[in-house]
């Protein structure tokens, strides 16, 4: 018996089918318009054919016949032109309906069904197997190049459009899904996409971005990737999920406290912020040493990290604008200072095969149109990757900037000049191909677009069938493991950050009689992050996340813990404070919980105020006023001002604990009874309400007005950047050589400086090393230089009574700043300070080097043109 064909295209017209006993000519969506298949060999040729449908069966009835194609216009309408079996080759013809029914003798089937909605691989099936696109002794780009030709020109917009699963059947190439989100977790359901939960089985959920950044452990964020790829791998491998490729990290930086998406990215310090992008893409990319990876030999992708929004994507709904028509136009020495940096680390350190351009404009050019940010990245070494659009920012080049006349010049100035491979909307397929035929770019640059993403999906192994791939094996027992939630745990505790400890307040004895109040101390959710939608757990929810009062509870062994709300986030509610009054008057101690929510910050949606909100710092000055030992906990992505709660007399503490995640509330447990020592670190400053009547949240220039961040702020914040207190009691100290160190400026030697870390007090420390560098005063244009930069941090367990000594490695290469005149990247000779902290005081350890030589010239800004 006849198989049917394995042709699935998009079609122009309508076409009938014959019903054949066979059933093979009943498949009409397997037929093509507009293209010939044959080598101009033909086995028949019949005139006055009355329908294609007719001319199927006379290719079916012929057991020599591989396709056929019906010709319904001039030079001979109504005829039918049979080929025989191999003479596939395709050529674009106009009033053509053709298809290939059959590649050797007897059926050509079709991709085998999943099995359980196992995804199908490339080159598994006839005919696919036999071209050679398939064939693993040719270079991946000879192979590449094969299957894009074979490409009907109608399939193209939709294999360019995320989300819209395109299968290539008559090329045997499945579907692929462009626009899983990962950012604490693999969030196949934050758009829409298939469940996260699968068999009771769900992803593990790590804390949040601004909590990967104040643990200062560029190892332990690698892990957490590498976790996050291997359960998407698994995810892919039993169908749940239907891509590899992930849109995350969000690695823009976070310039104030008002943007909305602080929660999902994290500092304000440019290098931090790169030393995250490259620790999360290796790690989802290539695995990690911490987790056991037997994968990790292969020669593919586990996952590819799509690093965004590139760039100065940082408003979402502010003064008058918005994140679709802003555009971030600022000088060149800002954007290489400050908004480059992490996108460079991301691409040229950890090799990204993915990026995502912005919705706004850059220097008067929309993002994904922008020639200038590709020189950056070509220049950086972005060869081997793909690059989407954020959802429709395509269409915005033309609907919300008003930088091309239609849609068609949009998409095709996206393609051509922005190489954006993806486009996230229906932009690409409504008008991409109207493009192409007005003259307004070529199908050779939708071509190489195709290419493009391609290469990532033939990396990642799913062009390789008969190559052993352990990625492949992977299933659901990789998912939600006990080690994962380990890890998850040991993340969440050393990224709370403690703030103050008057008293001290901390740690208290189990047994105690303790009040928890506030309108976070019973929720799960926000613990979750600003960017999550659901599937925490098996239900679908967050069932199975503990709240930080029952956490509390749990840990505090022989003693009795109260709840209390007090207010709701942004509410007064009569009766919640008077309530929350009594409680505390009965407790020995009182842990209150406070913050915001994605109510006050989420993507789309910036604040206007950075202040804690007004019922909260009601709530607290009544429960301070009793005197009683207070623990204040802080649950929020951007930075809350708590600038009254910091100065509050009497016994208080402050734990800073961000967006801690599914193991956040035991992390917060354990800190306040002394478990863990607290060891994370401020990502950013926490700044005084009134820092918003200061500066324009639209003023994106870290220069201007008051300065910002702690680079270019001339104000005094509550607390300052990576500012954190321990229970441990450490000293820091460098040792004095009588010289002042010096290397030379062209990088041809390096020197180490060794800080030692002596733990002084009983508790075991979780100690982070930061350092710093002041430039030179007598630069020319010095006054906009950063008052000061992170180049290097490190994490040390020293135990009680023990001195660790870390080595920091100093290069020319960490003082590369951007130069004021050129924005092209340098380093300047001259003496430096360097200042290495602990946490605790802003002043340190300091010391100073020379760098000798003449300017350096590391990279120019990329061109414009």
């Amino acid at each position: 018996m006849l198989a049917t064909v394995l042709l699935v295209v998009a079609h122009t017209a309508r076409i009938d089918p014959l019903q054949t006993s066979d059933g093979l000519c009943t498949n009409t969506s397997s037929w093509v318009t507009g293209v010939v298949f044959g080598d101009g060999k033909n086995r028949k040729v019949e005139q006055n054919v009355k329908s294609a449908g007719d001319c199927c069966a006379l290719c079916a009835s012929d057991s020599g016949c591989g396709s056929w194609s019906y010709h319904t216009g001039s030079p001979t309408p109504l005829a039918c032109y049979t080929h025989p079996i191999g003479a596939t080759a395709r050529t674009q013809k106009e009033n053509r309906i053709s298809a290939v029914l059959r590649t050797g003798p007897g059926p050509s089937p079709g991709p085998p069904p999943s099995p359980a909605g196992r995804p199908v691989m490339a080159c598994t099936t006839e005919p696919s197997s036999t071209f050679p696109f398939c064939d693993e002794s040719l270079s991946t780009q000879k192979r590449i190049a094969d299957l894009v030709s074979r490409i009907n020109d109608t399939d193209k917009p939709a294999l360019l459009t995320a989300r819209a699963m395109k299968s290539i059947d008559y090329l045997g190439v499945p579907q692929y899904y462009w626009g899983t989100n990962c950012i604490a977790s693999v969030e196949n359901g934050a758009h829409g996409e298939s469940q996260r939960c699968v068999n009771n089985t769900c992803a593990t959920h790590f804390p949040n971005p601004p909590n990967w950044m104040s643990t200062y452990n560029a190892t332990l964020m690698k892990a957490m990737a590498a976790v996050m790829s291997r359960e998407l791998r698994a995810f892919y491998n039993v169908g749940e999920a239907k891509g590899l490729d992930c849109w995350g990290p969000v690695i823009n930086l976070n310039h104030d406290p008002r943007w909305g998406r602080n929660g999902e990215a994290g500092s304000e310090d440019p290098y931090l912020m790169s030393v995250y992008s490259a620790s999360f893409t290796e790690g989802f990319q290539n695995g990690s040493s911490n987790i056991p990876f037997s994968e990790s030999q292969s020669p593919f992708l586990s996952g590819v990290a799509t690093i965004k929004h590139w760039d100065a994507n940082v408003l979402e709904s502010s003064d008058g604008f918005t994140r679709h028509t802003f555009d971030t136009n600022i000088s060149d020495y800002v954007l290489q200072d400050a908004y480059f940096p992490a996108f460079r680390a991301g691409i040229k350190d950890a090799s990204a095969r993915g990026l995502m351009c912005a919705y706004n404009a850059v220097d008067g050019h929309p993002a994904c149109t922008s020639r200038m940010l590709v020189h950056a990245t070509e220049e950086w070494g972005f060869t081997r990757g793909y690059t989407t659009s954020d959802t429709d920012a395509v269409a915005d080049a033309f609907s919300a900037h008003h930088a091309f006349p239609s849609r068609q010049a949009a998409s095709c100035a996206a393609i051509r000049d922005g190489k954006c491979d993806i486009n996230s909307g229906a932009t690409y397929e409504s008008a991409l191909l109207e493009g192409v035929s007005s003259g307004l770019c070529a199908m050779s640059d939708v071509d190489a677009a195709l290419a493009r993403t391609f290469q990532v999906r033939f990396d990642l192994g799913l062009f390789s069938p008969t190559i052993s791939q352990p990625l492949t094996k992977l299933g659901l027992e990789v998912v939600g493991t006990p080690a994962a939630s380990e890890l998850s745990l040991q993340a969440a505790e050393q990224s709370l950050v403690l703030l103050s400890n008057n008293g001290p307040v901390l740690p208290f004895k189990t047994g105690t009689k303790l009040a928890v109040i506030g309108p976070f101390a019973n929720v799960t959710k926000p613990l979750l992050g600003t960017h999550y939608r659901g599937y925490a757990c098996a239900d679908g929810g967050e069932s199975c996340i503990t709240t930080i009062v029952e956490a509390i509870g749990a840990t505090n062994t022989g003693g009795e813990t109260t709840y209390a709300e007090g207010a709701e986030e942004d509410k007064l509610v009569p009766g919640l404070l008077e309530a929350a009054v009594e409680s505390a008057k009965a407790a020995d101690a009182v842990v209150l919980v406070l913050g915001i929510s994605d109510a006050a910050e989420k993507e789309g949606h910036d604040r206007t105020s950075i202040d804690l909100p007004a019922v909260q710092h009601d709530l607290s000055a009544a429960i301070l006023a009793l005197g009683k030992p207070v623990a204040i906990v802080l649950i929020n992505g951007g930075a809350v001002s708590i600038e009254a709660e910091a100065t509050a007399p009497g016994k208080v503490a402050i734990i800073e604990a961000l967006l801690p995640g599914a193991q956040g509330a035991a992390a917060i447990a354990n800190g306040l009874f002394g478990r863990h020592p607290f060891g994370g670190r401020l990502p950013y400053t926490i700044y005084k309400a009134s820092f918003v009547n200061e500066t324009a949240m639209s003023q994106m220039d870290l220069t201007k007005d008051c300065g910002r961040t702690y680079r270019f702020y001339k104000g005094t914040p509550i607390f300052p950047f990576a500012w954190g207190l321990s229970l441990a009691t450490t000293q820091l100290s460098v040792p004095k050589t009588g010289q002042t160190a010096t290397i030379p400026t062209d990088g041809s030697a390096n020197i180490v400086f060794n800080v030692s870390i002596s733990n002084t007090g009983s508790v075991d420390a979780s100690q982070v090393i930061t350092a710093f560098w002041v430039p030179p005063v007598n630069l020319a244009n010095s006054s906009i230089l950063a008052l000061r930069q992170l180049f290097a941090f490190d994490r040390a367990a020293v135990p009680s009574g023990q001195t660790k000594v870390v080595s920091i490695k100093v290069a020319a290469s960490s003082f590369a700043v951007s130069d004021p005149a050129s924005g092209d990247l340098v380093i300047f000779p001259g003496t430096y300070s360097l200042l290495f902290t602990d946490g605790s005081s802003s002043e340190g350890v300091t010391t100073q080097i020379v760098l000798t030589g003449s300017k350096v010239h590391v990279e120019t800004f990329p061109s414009k043109n």
